[in-house]
């Protein structure tokens, strides 16, 4: 807001973009004496006529001005936005409102999933919703979510995927069906794995696995072509193409080219167990044979397939839903596409003999029972019971759209195209960024000294923590907090304690420093750590940060 006497001008933003009000005292009145106490990040009423500034700016001369909501909270600094990261991901209308280009990563993700409605629609496939709740959670190599149904009395489970539903609809004679909904694995976290996510998953009868490789070139590239306007797309600095066709290899031959293991050569668990120590992989003592492929596939091979890439030829140890080759026993009709050095798509022509699946799914409850493979897939009787009604040879399709939304935005991890990932539980006491001040009340400092540091820092756990400089402390608190696991990774770049003295250090000053190992520790952004909690300080604190050319928007700690 700028206030030039009688007069005012403010800028109004909503979702279509943003326009100057102009206030006038004699027009307003009464209203006009609300302007002190208007904040950024208020939502307003104005009415009036439009008009243009001398400058030639459209403006509204404001006839009336109404306060719909009042924000109580200030919004992140003005100038150099939101960029904590934790806070974005946990706070995602402060990211949404500071950071622009977020809401048109999003905007563009419904884009993509509408694009991919029209895909389908337009190939005469039809889409259904599947239960989410299910007895059985089978269909994929993956640890589920446990529930309870009370007024049942029954364990179910969330789905991990949609797939044997959605067979058993082929078997009910809908030839084409897709479903684009949330699955749930109980899985780690990471840049590209997320425990819930959406999942499309199609099938086609009539169809087979080359059918779908023609299938999801073309989804892919029409997707691009609709975003961007041609078939490339910036994923970091490297440049996609999704021009079709897409080069096919061999997971076998790939394999062994990047890793020189020959799989066919180790016919059992035991002995690709032992070579896989030779490599170093380090393989867990009760590893399954399709288990350590995979292991070795994601360390050799899928970095290396940057560019779009069909993988075919995977082993049936891998793939208990899959039908076999005919011309080449012990391996499935399958393939996986991969972009950007990660999974985008999974698809092979669907087994439909009954009793050569009931057979693989015994085979994987005995792999879930000697290796206590947990991910193991289980055996689902009633979509067996389907299956030998009959199914007609079926091409399947699975697709992570989190992933390719990642792709097509060029964004380098999952948590940045899902609106709320999941994140750790905060402690009950979080210590977590904040813009202005917050007391760290578990953390006691004694024996401080006018002219410098706190000799002694002792925390909850009673561990004396003995300083004799600001850095010492600095890293004797960033060690407790690693201890906690409030923190765990990352490099701090800059430090500032004192009372009217100021100590800063900076990241390049402290690269051969003893400390530097526990500084890296902590997320990126900054931290003060002082012995005062006074108003003063806190200002003249945020001063000094914006002098040197930092955003005072993550916390201070006070220690007492």
């Amino acid at each position: 807001m700028r206030v030039m006497g009688r007069a005012a001008f403010l800028d109004l933003r909503d979702g279509s973009g943003v326009v100057q009000a102009m206030l006038r005292q004699n027009v307003l009145g009464a209203d006009y004496a609300l302007l002190p106490d208007l904040d950024l990040g208020d939502f307003l009423g104005v009415s009036g006529r439009m008009m243009r500034t001398r400058t030639g700016q459209p403006t509204i001369e404001a006839q009336s001005l109404t306060i719909l909501a009042k924000g109580m909270r200030p919004l992140p600094e003005k100038w150099h936005g939101l960029r904590d990261v934790e806070t974005r991901y946990r706070q995602r209308y402060l990211d949404l409102i500071a950071n622009p280009e977020v809401a048109d990563t999003f905007a563009q993700r419904s884009r993509i999933i509408s694009g991919i409605r029209r895909f389908f629609d337009g190939r005469g496939f039809v889409e259904v919703d599947t239960p989410i709740l299910v007895p059985i959670p089978a269909g994929a190599h993956a640890r589920p979510f446990v529930t309870h149904h009370n007024a049942l009395d029954e364990q179910l489970y969330l789905r991990i995927a949609t797939e044997l539903y959605l067979k058993r609809l082929i078997v009910g004679g809908l030839d084409k069906v897709y479903e684009i909904g949330r699955v749930f694995r109980n899985e780690g976290i990471d840049q590209d794995h997320n425990p819930e996510f959406t999942l499309l998953e199609s099938y086609e009868a009539y169809a087979d696995y080359n059918d779908v490789m023609a299938l999801v070139e073309s989804l892919v590239s029409t997707l691009a072509q609709d975003l961007h306007g041609g078939m490339t797309v910036a994923v970091g600095d490297t440049m996609i193409d999704f021009t079709p066709p897409w080069p096919r290899l061999s997971l076998p031959a790939e394999l062994e080219r990047r890793s020189g293991v020959d799989i066919d050569a180790y016919p059992d668990a035991e002995s690709l167990t032992r070579k896989a120590f030779e490599l170093g992989l380090q393989p867990g003592p009760r590893e399954a044979r399709g288990r350590l492929i995979d292991k070795m596939l994601s360390v050799y091979v899928e970095p290396h397939l940057i560019q779009p890439t069909f993988l075919i030829d995977y082993p049936e140890d891998m793939s208990p839903l899959a039908k076999g080759r005919p011309d080449k026993p012990g391996y499935v009709e399958r393939f996986e596409a991969f972009a950007a050095g990660m999974e985008i798509a999974n698809s092979y022509t669907e087994l439909n003999d009954p009793t050569v699946q009931r057979a693989r799914f015994a085979a994987q409850e005995q792999q879930r029972n000697a290796y206590g493979d947990e991910e193991a897939d289980r055996t689902d009787d009633d979509f067996l019971t389907a299956l030998e009604y009959g199914m007609p040879p079926t091409g399947g399709l699975g697709i992570g759209i989190d992933r390719l939304v990642m792709l097509l935005t060029g964004q380098a991890a999952i948590r940045d195209v899902l609106l709320f990932p999941q994140m750790r539980k905060l402690p009950d006491n979080p210590i977590i960024r904040y813009s202005g001040w917050f007391p760290l009340s578990d953390l006691v400092c004694v024996h401080s000294e006018k002219s410098g540091p706190p000799a002694r820092v002792v925390c909850p756990d009673d561990k004396a923590y003995h300083t004799g400089s600001w850095s010492d402390l600095f890293v004797a608190i960033a060690d407790w907090l690693v201890a906690r696991g409030d923190i765990t990774y990352a490099a701090c770049p800059v430090a500032l304690g004192g009372h009217t003295r100021y100590h800063i250090h900076t990241t390049p000053s402290h690269r051969n420093d003893k400390r530097w190992a526990s500084y890296k520790r902590l997320p990126n952004g900054l931290y003060v750590f002082s012995r005062g909690s006074s108003k003063e300080m806190v200002e003249r604190s945020q001063r000094l940060l914006r002098k040197f050319g930092y955003n005072p928007v993550d916390f201070f700690v006070a220690m007492r």
